[in-house]
């Protein structure tokens, strides 16, 4: 009897040693857990005090190089936007506040006498002719207005962004066009200006001389792409955004817009969506979740079939200042763990995440407990590895593809060639020279970038719950024979 009463003793020692271990172990694991937290994605930068708005100068600066009487002969698509920005201008800043300029080799005031409503339509190619008008250096241009460029100013700039250059290499004489606008946005830099250039592309009707890089002037009628330049200080520009930007794609030939800039966005909450549109089971780690949100999530099991894994995040990128065809574009990011697909992005809305193919994916509402923030966006990824540990992507600071579909080397054949007359000839080399400019300044090469752990569940706590069921019933099986012997016995 004292012998089995002793066997009894010590398996009850042993089991109450393995569970003992077996608690410490999971501590040990919490605490671990605990310390792999992201700490730069947890700590939540104060909300920014209110700034107080400037009473911003507006300048507006027509080129009126030979080559854009076309665009102001008749009642022209350029007229009636020009009219429409000058009436929304006039309503947010007044009309004192606004000040028109003619410009080509030097800054000529406004001759023409009347309102700032009507102005747009006394524009002509006779009303324009103000100045050296026979050609333009745009380079000399934009040194120009960025020299004028003051304290509560924003700049916008008319022209049809069209390089003057000599006779020879086209290529080589467009990069080095290309090297001196780079130039005059890094020297308005090392001047302590931190500017800001909005690019818009309108497409008008044109009813006048195209001058080909030859300098060979031909009639063309027919539509032709202008841009608008908006350029300023960093604070300016995004008051000048918030107030009168929505109203840019509203205007007539509206078709592209790029934003050049060396502010600083930020993309502070995002969250994983644990319960919607996933395959295979996520569970949030418990303790790393960053002001509610999901930032760390444990892997248990995963899908069948090609696809193993997949999992949705929800971003707010409402103050990213670039275009949702932009932010939507796959091309646009870039991922560190090749084991992962950026497989779809939606628009979140009321709930949904809407595709761009109109198909609406419902957020489960245990995920919406966790975004109390404006989440704007969702972004699928899938893997074929079931092991494929955190995951990290950006969107890259590219240059918008319609940059370069816009753009041609070659113009001279343009008035009768139709696939070339909604490009403009070395389009990319400038929109090259302003964004050098902008990433050498800032060396910034994304717009943001987010991190995700991803981990497995820790295989020692499973084992040891299978080895503590083990030895449990080893213990009722040794108990129970106890008792039958000391049934017989009797």
């Amino acid at each position: 009897m004292r012998k089995t009463l002793l066997q009894c003793s010590v398996i009850t020692i042993l089991l109450l040693v393995f569970c003992a271990c077996e608690r410490s172990e999971r501590r040990v694991n919490k605490v671990e857990t605990t310390v792999a937290i992201d700490t730069t994605a947890s700590l939540k930068t104060p909300e920014p005090a209110i700034v107080e708005q400037k009473a911003l100068k507006i300048k507006l600066y027509i080129e009126n190089s030979g080559s854009m009487f076309g665009y102001v002969n008749g009642r022209t698509q350029l007229k009636d936007m020009l009219q429409n920005l000058l009436v929304d201008l006039n309503y947010e800043y007044n009309e004192d506040n606004i000040e028109i300029y003619f410009v080509n080799t030097k800054i000529h005031n406004n001759p023409i006498k009347t309102g700032i409503i009507s102005f747009a339509g006394k524009l002509s190619p006779n009303s324009i002719k103000i100045g050296q008008t026979g050609s333009s250096d745009l380079n000399d241009i934009f040194r120009q207005l960025t020299s004028e460029i003051e304290e509560n100013s924003v700049s916008i700039l008319v022209s049809d962004f069209i390089y003057s250059i000599k006779k020879g290499n086209t290529v080589n004489l467009l990069g080095e066009q290309q090297a001196l606008t780079r130039n005059v946005f890094l020297t308005a830099d090392k001047e302590g200006k931190k500017l800001t250039t909005n690019v818009y592309q309108y497409v008008s009707d044109y009813d006048g001389k195209y001058y080909d890089f030859n300098d060979d002037g031909k009639l063309f009628k027919g539509l032709r792409p202008y841009y608008l330049a908006v350029i300023g200080e960093q604070g300016n520009i995004k008051q000048f955004t918030d107030q009168i930007g929505p109203k840019f794609p509203n205007y007539k030939g509206y078709s592209n817009e790029y934003l050049l800039t060396a502010e600083d966005f930020k993309v502070e909450d995002f969250t994983v969506l644990s319960s919607t549109y996933n395959v295979g089971r996520i569970k949030p780690i418990r303790g790393s979740e960053v002001n509610g949100q999901v930032r760390q999530i444990e892997v248990e099991n995963s899908g069948r079939g090609d696809v193993t894994f997949q999992m949705a995040i929800a971003v707010d990128l409402s103050s990213l200042a670039v275009t949702n065809n932009y932010i939507t574009n796959i091309e646009n990011y870039e991922l560190e763990n090749d084991d992962y697909t950026l497989f779809e992005i939606g628009q979140i809305e009321d709930g949904n995440i809407v595709f761009s193919n109109g198909e609406k994916q419902p957020i489960s509402k245990t995920d919406l407990n966790h975004m109390a923030f404006n989440a704007t966006h969702a972004f699928i990824f899938q893997s074929t590895n079931p092991n494929s540990g955190n995951l990290s992507f950006r969107l890259k600071n590219n240059i918008p593809q319609w940059v370069k579909e816009s753009s041609l080397l070659d113009d001279t054949d343009l008035t009768i060639n139709t696939n070339k007359q909604n490009k403009t000839f070395g389009l990319d080399y400038l929109i090259n020279g302003i964004s050098e400019a902008y990433l050498q300044a800032t060396k910034k090469v994304s717009y943001f970038d987010i991190h995700i752990t991803i981990e497995k569940p820790k295989s020692s706590s499973f084992l040891g719950t299978v080895f503590g069921i083990l030895f449990l019933l080893l213990l009722i099986a040794l108990i129970i024979i106890i008792i039958l012997k000391r049934k017989n016995r009797k």
